[in-house]
């Protein structure tokens, strides 16, 4: 006599792909931003403050080599305007947001 049997394997596979991206934005009036960071392998993400982003970066460099959230202070030592720049080493990521400096008597409620 003939025994028939027979077996069955599945299997699944699961692909995940994390796409680098970057937001940076004021986080309120109190002189800081929020900074959210997926990092490309093998890059650094260089933060600055800048009268344009264009230009070289030239002081008060921040470089991230891991992504996450974070709170950065920012400054404008002559009360001046000015960007808040964001690039990637491969430059993949990039990002910027107009900062008006500080002002006197300026709160959440009055722009």
């Amino acid at each position: 006599m003939f025994g028939l049997s027979f077996s069955f394997v599945a299997s699944t596979v699961l692909l995940v792909v994390v796409r680098p991206e970057v937001a940076i934005k004021p986080s309120g009036f109190d002189g800081t931003a929020e900074l959210r960071l997926r990092v490309p392998a093998e890059a650094t993400v260089n933060v600055w403050q800048a009268a344009n982003c264009d230009l070289p970066i030239v002081e008060r460099l921040l470089t991230f080599t891991r992504s996450g959230t974070y709170l950065l202070a920012l400054d404008s030592p002559q009360g001046q305007p000015f960007e808040v720049c964001v690039l990637s080493s491969d430059g993949k990521l990039k990002a910027s947001f107009a900062w008006p400096g500080p002002s006197k008597g300026r709160t959440a409620d009055t722009p």
